[in-house]
């Protein structure tokens, strides 16, 4: 396992991609996402403004248009705006823009199938009613022309609207009317209701969908969490309800509905943050099939016209994700992680075009592969001889080939170049051994991909600088480690030493050997693309939990890789996020976590999980975890108090990442996890961040319903907590008492106490990263709460957080220099008029969670806790 395994795929020779446009209603934009026919690999297009807050997009059927419909903002007045589109770009060029009524609140539109017609339908109420607009296009210039007569009388608050396939009827949702209405097109585009229109629906109907054959109409019904099912008369076009409808699916909060390509199954958007699949049967009636984990907040659902893809966004989470279709079943799979959209991303529409568009090719970074440490930051070096990481658009293969094919990697140093050795490709990422003999200092890395070549992007080589490789690959989480087990011959280093992983059920010893996978320790005088294993001459400390272990050998293997076999101390801290760094030639490592036991059973945390919880994660595979959290923080002499729920399930790998010492979001609002008492780890967290935050959790979560609604009481006041999010900013401070959540069929109790006082936070203005920082306080409930230290420090567009854990009782933490070196230094930050230092320091208590601990239906761990403190704005120098 020092060689580590190679496997050879095909490769693609360049990645062939359709289209995808959504609007950013919020951001007022149009983002194009160009995707790989294959993988659903997603390329972002600069986004391209709107004229409006754009909220629907509808593809002619030619394919040489896009048609956006916006409502008003200061600049415009609602518009249908008409696009068209590059077949080899992808770009958009406005071809017409259409003034709407002002005021009238456009919702979606729709074109017919013979590309003639566009139909906008507006939410707007004027007199009971709504208008439905109608307008001719086109079809050489796009142009876009009122029909005479537009807009049309329609029921209250229309939502939606969709075109039957004969191009006979178009329907448009009510909500607050409650119906769905039905016009005639006429030759010209005049809209006649047929006869029975408006067909009883219910209140807040909202998206409807309809099958390919126009055998089927479909509405989601948010409020009711229900669908309602019609058959169509392809004749007269008059609804009538399927025997059953409506299907009623509790605490759904659907949204956005789609029927794939053979009409046997309609995908859901769930706010609650689910996809749904029903299957259709032949007389429309619906049948559940499974939920699948989304971003919160998923309101547009998207088919690719290919057939491959499902795509839905969150205009509450502003995220893309992405399901690949399997061919015969239509069962969902998920690809990737969802990508960035604009704010208040909207309903969008996909293209596909032959031949297809073929996505640009672009470098973004290059860093050490296993710190992940951004360039600038102080970490950031790449070592000679390490294996790096070069991330990307389109930058290779769409499935993963190793070794790869067709890649060539130059560092340019002044006038050397050496080619780097590539050892792995896929679309977005290539990883690389950087060659020892590359000269040290500023660079730059160019990589040419089947002859198309990527921007430059720059990178300094220093002599040394470790990276510690994680469980996640970001640099954050749990550290790969092996527990070698007793008798096993220390020396020479073999394979035997590395056969036992580290993991929070099966975690080290005090005392006990251990060997870390790293990279970084510096050049080899060796063939780097031939199999290695040598011991390095190289001087390398590894600190474990604040605590010095026993270095005993350092071996480099294949591609890189360092491997670093240690002796914890008998005094090291115990715990399941214990932090451990690697410092070599005056360079720390990232700092992601081991887990380790007195006695070698799975570990516990006294703020987290417990034993038996992870005992029942590694039993079952996954765990269902129930967290409320009470927050009452001072930031800057402003108080901020709120209340939060998320119940979610988690197979056990995604348990283990979201629960992490060092996830994304550790020392603002932290999850459960946080390093032993006594000691620190530090969050890498990477550029494109906006004033003082920093990333959300990434690892996926399935959300799931705690209750129709939650009522939250205590001495502050009452509050009622609603999907799907749950979540409350409290008029009136928390203050120290009893509150309580009740579902009505479970009840979390938990007392607040008094807050501490942080005795020398005046002085604390200002921080040196070159030297310990000692933070004190008083008060504290002894024995039950913990006392956080967390800091924050943005300089240059790279963000960093800290955070360690102290008892109550102590009275004072030291923060060691070593932990705060590893924070950049601030630089200003400008939000709107007002500037501010980028910096943050905060002293915060929070529970042990066995005092929060209650009992939830279909939940293995839940708990009420809180955080309560206060922060400063404070630069980090």
């Amino acid at each position: 396992m020092f060689r580590q395994l190679t496997l050879a795929l095909l490769v693609s020779p360049c990645l062939m991609a359709q289209v995808l446009y959504v609007p950013n209603q919020t951001e007022g934009t149009i983002s194009t996402f160009i995707y790989d026919q294959q993988t659903a690999a997603l390329y972002e297009l600069p986004r391209k403004d709107a004229g409006g807050a754009p909220v629907s997009v509808a593809i002619h059927p030619s394919r040489k248009f896009a048609l956006i419909v916006s409502g008003g903002n200061p600049s415009n007045t609602p518009n249908l705006a008409s696009y068209s589109i590059d077949p080899a770009t992808a770009a958009l060029t406005l071809a017409s823009r259409s003034p709407l009524v002002p005021g009238s609140g456009p919702s979606a539109v729709t074109i017919d199938p013979s590309g003639n017609f566009a139909f906008v339908a507006h939410g707007a109420v004027n007199n009971g009613s709504s208008t439905f607009a109608s307008f001719t296009i086109d079809a050489t210039t796009g142009a876009l022309t009122p029909v005479p007569g537009s807009p049309f009388s329609a029921p209250a608050s229309l939502s939606s609207t969709l075109a039957h396939p004969n191009g006979k009827f178009v329907y448009a949702a009510a909500a607050t009317a409650g119906q769905i209405a039905a016009y005639s097109i006429g030759a010209g585009g005049a809209l006649t209701a047929i006869e029975g229109s408006p067909f009883p629906a219910r209140a807040n109907v909202a998206w409807m969908a309809m099958d390919s054959a126009g055998k089927f109409l479909f509405a989601a019904v948010r409020q009711e969490s229900g669908i309602l099912a019609y058959s169509v008369n392809a004749t007269t076009g008059a609804l009538t309800p399927v025997a059953g409808s409506p299907f009623l699916f509790p605490n759904s909060a659907l949204n956005n509905l789609v029927v794939d390509s053979t009409g046997n199954l309609l995908y859901a958007t769930d706010g609650f943050g689910t996809i749904q699949t029903f299957a259709i049967s032949t007389t429309g009636v619906l049948t559940r099939r499974i939920n699948l984990p989304a971003p919160l907040g998923v309101n547009s659902a998207i088919l690719d016209p290919a057939g491959k893809f499902f795509f839905a966004t969150s205009n509450q989470s502003s995220l893309l994700a992405t399901w690949s279709i399997a061919p015969t079943s239509g069962a969902l799979t998920s690809v990737g992680r969802p990508v960035p959209t604009g704010a208040g991303v909207g309903r969008g529409a996909a293209v596909v075009f032959d031949p297809p568009v073929i996505a640009p090719i672009e470098l973004t970074a290059v860093t050490n592969r296993f710190s992940n440490s951004p360039y600038g930051a102080t970490n950031s070096g790449i070592a000679r001889g390490s294996y790096i990481a070069i991330t990307g658009k389109n930058i290779g293969p769409a499935n993963r080939a190793q070794p790869p094919s067709g890649i060539t990697i130059e560092i340019r140093s002044g006038d050397t170049v050496t080619r780097a050795i590539p050892v792995s490709a896929e679309a977005n990422l290539v990883t690389a051994v950087v060659p020892s003999n590359t000269p040290a200092g500023e660079a730059t890395l160019t990589l040419t991909y089947n002859g198309r070549s990527a921007n430059p992007v720059p990178l300094t080589i220093v002599e040394i600088s470790p990276g510690i490789r994680s469980n996640t690959e970001t640099g954050y989480g749990t550290a790969i480690a092996w527990n070698v087990p007793p008798g096993i011959p220390l020396s020479p280093p073999s394979e035997a030493l590395i056969q036992v992983f580290n993991t929070m059920s099966n975690p080290a010893r005090p005392g006990q050997h251990m060997v870390v996978m790293a990279t970084g320790l510096g050049p080899v005088d060796a063939d780097e693309t031939k199999p290695l294993l040598l011991e390095l001459n190289v001087e390398a400390e590894v600190i474990v939990g604040h605590k010095a272990a026993k270095v005993l050998a350092k071996v480099r293997g294949q591609e890189g890789a360092d491997f670093i076999l240690f002796q914890l101390p008998q005094d090291v801290p115990t715990g399941c996020y214990v932090p451990i760094a690697v410092r070599a030639g005056g360079a720390l490592s990232n700092i992601p976590g081991i887990s380790i036991s007195a006695d070698g059973a799975p570990c516990s945390d006294p703020t987290g999980l417990s034993s038996s919880d992870i005992e029942s994660a590694e039993r079952t595979g996954s765990l269902s975890v129930g967290v409320i959290q009470l927050n009452r923080l001072e930031f800057n002499g402003e108080a901020d108090s709120e209340i939060g729920v998320r119940f979610a399930r988690y197979n056990k790998s995604d348990l283990y990442a979201s629960f992490s010492a060092a996830t994304a979001d550790i020392g603002v609002r932290s999850g459960l996890a946080v390093p032993p008492q006594g000691t620190c780890t530090v969050t890498p967290v990477s550029t494109a961040k906006e004033g003082l935050d920093i990333s959300p959790d990434p690892a996926p979560f399935q959300r799931f319903n705690p209750g129709p609604s939650l009522a939250f009481s205590g001495p502050s006041g009452n509050l009622q907590l609603t999907p799907p999010d749950y979540y409350q900013n409290s008029p009136r401070p928390f203050v120290p008492g009893d509150y309580t959540v009740d579902s009505g069929t479970w009840k979390a109790a938990l007392t607040l106490p008094p807050p501490i006082q942080w005795t020398n936070r005046a002085a604390l203005n200002a921080i040196n990263r070159n030297e310990d920082l000692t933070v004190t306080w008083t008060g504290g409930t002894a024995g039950k709460e913990f006392v956080m230290i967390v800091g924050l420090a943005q300089g240059n567009g790279i963000t960093a957080a800290f955070a360690c854990l102290e008892a109550v009782s102590a009275g004072k933490f030291t923060v060691p220099s070593w932990i705060l070196s590893n924070l950049p230094a601030s630089t200003d930050i400008v939000d709107g008029n007002d500037t501010f230092p980028g910096g943050i320091l905060g002293v915060i208590t929070i529970p042990a969670t066995s005092a929060g601990r209650f009992t939830a239906p279909n939940t293995g761990f839940a708990t009420f806790t809180y955080e309560q403190g206060a922060f400063n704005i404070a630069p980090y120098r």
